[in-house]
């Protein structure tokens, strides 16, 4: 991947721990997630006037691996990047809700919501607690999970049940990151 983006004109940036630039207000530099700032030259192929249009293109790439790259293009001819600058804040959601089937044969539905805590070879460890959808029984479990894609996870849970069939609190479950 990256042998194909540097053949394609682009250049990795160098990652930083605050958005650029610097000259952001407070409020602005609160919200950001990700920034790309650098600066560089181009050098034309024919002298222009300052009636002349040029289509300019920017691409920015950021990959799985964490790194981010750019490539701006003036006139189909490539900038020439002298510092380039990546930030970029992880987001991190550790709260779920989910939806569980429980071992109550008379309620056997429930909702929840927990914390998750460990996440040992991709196995979510997740706290939680949980309430029949009937309102008849309340459960402190251990769920493990796994993200099954963007945020959606499904996963087993074991407990103590309070209520309704009170004892061993068994379940499966559906969650998603909130």
């Amino acid at each position: 991947m990256h042998a194909w983006l540097k053949s394609h004109s682009y250049t990795q940036a160098e990652t930083v721990t605050k958005p650029k630039p610097e000259q952001l207000p407070p409020e602005i530099k609160r919200g950001t997630t990700a920034t790309v700032s650098g600066d560089g030259y181009w050098i034309p192929e024919y002298e222009y006037t300052p009636e002349d249009t040029l289509p300019v293109e920017l691409t920015t790439v950021a990959l799985e691996d964490g790194t981010a790259w750019a490539r701006v293009t003036i006139s189909g001819k490539p900038a020439v990047w002298q510092r380039l600058e990546y930030y970029h804040k992880t987001i991190e959601r550790r709260w779920t809700g989910f939806f569980e089937v429980v071992n109550c044969p008379e309620s056997i539905t429930g909702i929840g919501a927990g914390y998750r805590v460990w996440e040992p070879l991709d196995i979510n460890v997740v706290p939680s607690i949980s309430v029949s959808t009937h309102f008849d029984w309340i459960a402190p479990e251990i769920r493990l999970t796994r993200n099954v894609w963007s945020g959606v996870s499904v996963g087993a849970g074991g407990g103590y049940r309070f209520g309704l069939d009170s004892g061993l609190h068994l379940s499966a479950s559906v969650g998603i990151e909130l």
